[in-house]
């Protein structure tokens, strides 16, 4: 879940569902072939009913891929056989369904062999109601072996003999409890009471002794066994034998079988995206050769499934004018998930789908190349920033003037400046070497003056709506740059106790005067210090705002401590109330952040 396989995977079959996997990982590079999926998956988005339709008899075929697998094995049972011929069944009338159609989806209509030797040899041959057992007795069906047919016949009769000889010997005998037995060592047998010993005629012979009862065999039982037995075993060597060749008969055809597999597999993807694309609203992109991304409303199409009103963006970058984005604004404002909105698409566009936009241009891209996220690699002695240089190193080496490439922060990992450096002079190698399309997210917003410097690099920023110290993300992309990431804010959105946000919002006040200087700045972290790590309140450093450890502040939250609520009467607690705001008309707004 969270993946785009599996906003696009509502494939019918497994082996449908494994082609869309492998066209998801192979997305291609040929025009021509791209653009011959996209007209099979537009005819079947303007025959919808036809897709559904289609779609409905995808539900009758069973993994013929993996049925092909155990024949070749030989690991195939007889309920293997039935789900094969089950599956052949279909495709007649799948084959006529894709009659009237052209392109791509005639040539899976071609591909697919109706079988009908096999489904016939199938269906006159294995039982319907065969299990995956290869010993039940009851693997070939009635009427196809006439010995087959013999032996299952002295098998079915031999319960009625028994039951007959039973009744004889009980009359004979005068043994009312006598009845006959069988298990697997000792085979057929009379048992007979303790208390009826005495009746035992001398032509019954003794075979085993029981605590309760004596158990004898006769001279007409034996020769029943021997029959019996040896039916059952000459039916099951029979009908594995039978079974056997039934299996190599087919095995002569895996060829076909395996083209028709594929040819459903591909009709089961093509399907797939068309009712994805109309299911998602999704739209028919332009697929060309220029250097050029335009898409008008993008939609990232994993995070629209998993929340309400996504807010969708364009894009426009391309090789001539606008090839860098620097995209700057807020954490938790969207810069990531348009980055990877815009490579996501890409992708979908290149494997034949419809696209989440309203509407889009793509220029095939040979590579896209993705830096995003932090992880480490301790096992090999690998940092961070080390796991992020070596991403980034991969991408210049290996990317051309055709790849797509999308960065997310790329310098967070190493001080401020090292980082800042390092980033501004990849964009620049990518700028004047690499020329590849790029989209920058960062929070450097010292970068944003390369617009000026670099003919190809855009500035964009995420649009946030602030009043006063409350802001909200409209994670709308715009042109232009901003200076400010509203990291506190987050902070704040996280739960990150009240007094060390006030803190960090006077220390980023204090940081962005340009008159403070380094040992001031070191004084005020060293005042703040002192009071987190202690339960002393009472610093006081002029460039601290009075936050709750100033006095006045202390003196109230005394006031509070001492005061037994549950003993106050509503007046009182009322006037109580009027007498602290009394004492807070004095500070100024700003001082109560």
């Amino acid at each position: 879940k969270g993946s785009l396989y599996w906003v696009l995977d509502k494939t019918i079959t497994a082996m449908g569902s494994r082609l869309l996997r492998r066209w998801i990982n192979q997305p291609l590079l040929d025009i021509t072939e791209i653009n011959n999926r996209q007209a099979a998956v537009t005819e079947l988005v303007d025959n919808y009913t036809i897709n559904l339709k289609l779609r409905d008899l995808l539900k009758k075929v069973y993994d013929l891929e993996r049925i092909v697998s155990k024949l070749n094995t030989g690991n195939a049972l007889p309920a293997d056989m039935l789900s094969l011929k089950n599956s052949l069944r279909v495709i007649p009338e799948i084959k006529n369904v894709l009659a009237g159609f052209q392109g791509m989806l005639s040539e899976v209509e071609l591909g697919m062999d109706k079988h009908e030797k096999i489904v016939n040899l199938i269906e006159d041959a294995i039982n319907p109601e065969a299990t995956y057992s290869m010993k039940s007795g009851a693997i070939i069906k009635s009427g196809y072996s006439p010995e087959i047919d013999e032996l299952r016949q002295i098998s079915s009769d031999s319960k009625k003999w028994l039951l007959n000889l039973e009744l004889k010997e009980k009359e004979k005998t005068g043994i009312k409890t006598l009845k006959i037995g069988f298990n697997k060592i000792f085979g057929y047998y009379f048992e007979v009471t303790k208390a009826n010993i005495d009746l035992v005629p001398s032509y019954f012979q003794r075979k085993q002794t029981l605590a309760n009862a004596e158990r004898y065999v006769i001279d007409e039982l034996k020769e029943f066994e021997e029959k019996i037995l040896g039916a059952e075993e000459r039916l099951s060597r029979l009908e594995q034998e039978l079974f056997g060749q039934i299996k190599r008969t087919i095995i002569e055809h895996n060829s076909k079988i395996q083209q028709t597999a594929a040819a459903i597999a591909q009709m089961d993807v093509i399907t797939n995206l068309a009712f994805i694309a109309v299911h998602n609203k999704y739209c028919k992109p332009v697929i060309n050769s220029s250097n050029r991304i335009k898409i008008d409303g993008a939609r990232h199409p994993v995070i629209e499934r998993l929340q309400d009103n996504f807010v969708a963006n364009n894009i426009d970058i391309n090789n001539e004018h606008h090839m860098i984005h620097i995209i700057t604004g807020p954490n938790m404002a969207g810069k990531s998930t348009f980055a990877r909105t815009v490579a996501l698409i890409t992708l979908l566009a290149q494997i034949g789908s419809y696209i989440p936009a309203d509407s889009g241009e793509i220029g095939v891209v040979d590579k896209i190349f993705a830096r995003v996220g932090a992880n480490d690699d301790l096992s090999t002695g690998q940092s961070t920033f080390m796991v992020e240089m070596n991403e980034v190193a991969y991408i210049l080496k290996n990317a051309t003037s055709r790849s797509l490439i999308i960065l997310d922060e790329v310098g967070r990992g190493t001080s401020t400046y090292d980082g800042l450096s390092i980033a501004w002079s990849i964009t620049v190698y990518l700028h004047d070497i690499i020329k590849a399309k790029t989209i920058f997210t960062t929070h450097y917003h010292e970068l944003t003056v390369l617009e000026n410097l670099l003919d190809k690099v855009k500035n964009y920023h995420v649009l946030v709506n602030e009043v006063e110290d409350n802001i909200t993300f409209l994670h709308k992309i715009a042109a232009g740059s901003t200076n400010k990431s509203y990291g506190i804010h987050v902070a704040e959105l996280a739960g990150l106790p009240k007094h060390l946000l006030s803190n960090a919002k006077q220390i980023l006040k204090n940081l962005e005067k340009p008159d403070m200087g380094a040992a001031e700045l070191i004084a005020v972290t060293s005042e703040l210090e002192q009071y987190c790590l202690s339960e002393d309140t009472t610093v006081n450093h002029e460039n601290l705002v009075p936050t709750p450890y100033n006095k006045l502040f202390q003196d109230i939250c005394n006031d509070l401590k001492s005061i037994d609520i549950n003993s106050m009467s509503p007046i009182k607690a009322l006037n109580y109330l009027a007498a602290l705001k009394e004492k807070l008309s004095t500070v100024e707004d700003d001082d109560c952040e």
